[in-house]
């Protein structure tokens, strides 16, 4: 008894006719419905900022079950401040107006129905930059742990400039990736390792490890850093620049914070998590800027060169026109840097084009004229 009460009826004819009769029905009421097109935002990323000067890049995608991918005049971009921006699959912005936008992407079908996306961005004037006023300091080691290249300490001058306040982080860095590729200057902007790299491509498009997306970005490339900062109308440090802005004015002191050897309430070093941490996850310098030492390594501009703090300029000083075993200058330390690496005065180099080395990363700068 209990096998029979589990077999399938077979339906009779008449209960096969009324099958197909609700079968038609449902597809009759879904053509009147309408299927909407499904829409996506690729790009910028949701919760972005930018500055007023930059070009936000924008990438939308379509698919319709019945006329498949949609472009052209059938994508339409509106946002809430300007109205309507554009239209098309792809295209750049660099004229949006200052403020929160919230981007609604919409995509109508041959069939009259439209389908929707909607991010939020937000525009402003040196957006999530501090201003480090003009002036003087005193660049080198000052401290008990002083390098030969570090030394001899020199004035500098340098003129007043913006710099980010934070890391560029995995969600602005996958903005990036997805509008100008993996490819800087010929060389890759980012390098695709496992564990630290939490940026990757499937199927063209770049995406970040759920729960890293304000993780600072790593594995960045020199190219890919100063190929970002371009896109945005800004430009990787000097190292002058990362030195002023990591002593956050501060004369003579050995670390960003003070003379108070580190500890993981300090910073994101050696021996604390083993991974980068969230931008803004320890207090700023005096400046008001966040992780100038541990959680990455920041790219500086310059070439490398061990003597160069014996011919460096007084004014702005950008320096040499070449680097020792063509190395590009880093700075500030990272997750797995000791407090040596830390220090305000510290110096590193590496390849500009070397992406194998988990904690390098980096910001931006832009100048007030």
């Amino acid at each position: 008894m209990v096998l029979r009460s589990l077999q399938c009826r077979i339906p009779t004819r008449k209960g096969k006719i009324m099958i197909k009769k609700i079968l038609h029905l449902i597809s009759l009421l879904l053509f009147l419905a309408g299927c909407k097109p499904a829409v996506s935002i690729l790009s910028p990323i949701a919760g972005t900022t930018f500055d007023l000067e930059a070009t936000v890049p924008f990438i939308g995608s379509a698919v319709d079950l019945q006329d498949g991918s949609l472009a052209d005049d059938s994508l339409v971009w509106k946002s809430n401040i300007d109205g309507e921006i554009e239209t098309g699959n792809t295209f750049s912005k660099d004229d949006l107006s200052e403020g929160t936008h919230t981007i609604t992407l919409a995509a109508t079908n041959s069939q009259g129905e439209t389908g929707t996306d909607a991010i939020t961005i937000t525009i402003g004037e040196s957006a999530n930059m501090v201003l480090i006023p003009a002036g003087e300091f005193e660049m080198g080691c000052q401290d008990d742990e002083c390098k030969d290249d570090e030394l001899p300490v020199h004035a500098v001058y340098l003129d007043a400039l913006y710099i980010d306040k934070y890391e560029v982080t995995n969600r602005q860095y996958a903005s990036f990736l997805n509008t100008y590729g993996n490819n800087c200057d010929e060389y890759s902007c980012y390098g695709e390792e496992v564990p630290y790299g939490k940026i990757e491509q499937a199927s063209g498009i770049w995406t970040v490890e759920s729960g890293y997306e304000d993780h600072p970005a790593n594995y960045v490339t020199w190219h890919g850093a100063s190929e970002y900062c371009t896109s945005l109308g800004k430009r990787l440090p000097t190292e002058a620049e990362c030195e002023k802005t990591s002593r956050g004015g501060l004369e003579g002191k050995k670390y960003p914070w003070g003379d108070t050897e580190p500890d993981c309430t300090y910073a994101n070093a050696y021996g604390c998590l083993d991974d980068t941490t969230p931008v803004g996850s320890y207090s700023p310098n005096d400046y008001g800027l966040y992780d100038m030492a541990g959680n990455v390594w920041e790219w500086a501009s310059d070439w490398y060169d061990f003597y160069y703090y014996e011919y460096s300029p007084y004014s702005n000083p950008t320096g040499p026109d070449s680097g020792s075993l063509f190395y590009k200058v880093l700075r500030g330390g990272g997750w797995n840097s000791n407090s040596a690496h830390l220090r305000s005065a510290q110096r590193d180099h590496y390849y500009p084009g070397y992406h194998y080395w988990a904690g390098i990363g980096f910001r931006c700068v832009k100048d007030t004229q």
